[in-house]
């Protein structure tokens, strides 16, 4: 801890004229500092006593040494591009393993009441209602829960993501048109942004940005409850309007809703249902769209030299 603390900067800084002579050597400053190397009367008074003058002007010279390397270390946009792409698959592999683990017991629980194994093996006290069923459904309904919120994780990351993309390795500000499109679906906003900047359509990229989108839209559903009388959220209906076939929903329920005419009343709708297939396809779709971009940020290069010469 001493040694780190005592490293120097890679750029030479101005010693005070008071202070003796030094080497480079780390080990070479803590010997003088103990009296083996220093033994001259300046060289003692000097580690005895501090000159507040050349201490300031020293600490002022490594406040700017660091700025400067915290700037030369930001305008590294290579870097700044591969820490964005890993840490967006750190993020996503670590959903797929949380909902593995967190749905194990709940799973194993209504594999035990569906076969009757022990200890749910017991005669039933009701007679007309399948046994253990308020179990069966409290472990369905977690695993539920716990899937949505795999969809929150998978939001956030994707708007960390893009915000970080946005901010620290492109460098775009979105006009009053983009910030009033941002407030109807910040996913959308992005790309048509970013289709801008990468020179893309998108139409060969082969990412399902509607897929993309209702992963936001079903995170939204379930942090912001509607009604008390299901644990489970619904899509509502500008929901269906923008997604005919959702996502996150059960093939059942669909059809029966297309079946009624497509209802937007919420019991009508089908429910938001996130499983391991949807999720885990979620996830594979937001990667995509992170891989691809990585894969053509040269075009952003091009588009910012496009623009200056547009200024000049």
């Amino acid at each position: 801890m001493k040694a780190a603390s005592a490293r120097t900067p890679r750029r030479r800084l101005r010693r005070c004229s008071c202070l003796p002579a030094r080497r480079n050597s780390f080990v070479h400053r803590t010997r003088a500092a103990g009296g083996e190397a220093g033994r001259g009367r300046h060289a003692r008074q000097a580690n005895r006593t501090s000159c507040r003058k050349h201490s300031k002007r020293l600490r002022h010279q490594v406040f700017a040494h660091r700025h400067v390397r915290d700037t030369e270390d930001n305008s590294s946009t290579a870097k700044d591009q591969m820490d964005i792409l890993y840490f967006l698959r750190e993020r996503l592999s670590f959903i797929r393993r949380h909902y593995d683990a967190a749905v194990t017991g709940f799973e194993e629980t209504k594999r035990l009441i569906e076969a009757g194994a022990p200890p749910y093996d017991a005669t039933p006290i009701h007679e007309d209602e399948p046994p253990f069923l308020q179990e069966w459904m409290d472990a369905d309904a977690s695993i539920q829960v716990i899937g949505l919120g795999c969809t929150s994780l998978l939001s956030d990351a994707l708007k960390l993501y893009l915000g970080h993309l946005q901010r620290n390795r492109i460098g775009f500000e979105f006009d009053d048109e983009g910030r009033r499109a941002i407030r109807r679906s910040w996913v959308a906003a992005h790309r048509e942004a970013l289709g801008e900047i990468l020179a893309t359509d998108w139409m060969g990229s082969g990412i399902d940005f509607d897929l993309i989108e209702q992963v936001v839209l079903a995170r939204n559903r379930a942090q912001h409850g509607t009604d008390l009388f299901a644990l489970r959220p619904a899509h509502d209906a500008a929901m269906l309007r923008r997604h005919a076939l959702p996502h996150f929903a059960e093939s059942r329920e669909v059809e029966a809703w297309i079946a009624a005419g497509r209802p937007e009343g919420l019991f009508g709708a089908p429910g938001v249902t996130v499983s391991r297939e949807a999720l885990f396809a979620a996830i594979a779709e937001v990667e995509r769209l992170g891989s691809w971009v990585d894969a053509n940020l040269a075009r952003a290069d091009d588009w910012r030299r496009s623009r200056r010469s547009g200024d000049s």
